[in-house]
């Protein structure tokens, strides 16, 4: 996955766990959900574009975003 950057190691936990849940619950009577695996690419909102525009410029972005990246 592709996030934004997190603020915190308990970020990413309550972030994986809810991921986790999400991926288990679609696939469940489909495949095996014991050992599902979701790897994290984090990238701050000045690396990241969209629509032409640097997520870091828009301020609804970065203040919709300001909790989790402030996350202690």
């Amino acid at each position: 996955m592709s996030v934004p950057q997190l603020g915190s190691l308990e970020a990413k936990r309550k972030m994986v766990a809810k991921v986790n849940a999400a991926i288990a619950d679609a696939c469940q009577g489909i495949t095996s959900t014991k050992e599902i695996m979701v790897f994290l690419d984090e990238y701050p909102l000045e690396n990241v574009g969209w629509a032409g525009r640097l997520k870091s410029d828009r301020p609804e972005v970065v203040a919709a975003l300001g909790p989790l990246m402030s996350a202690a």
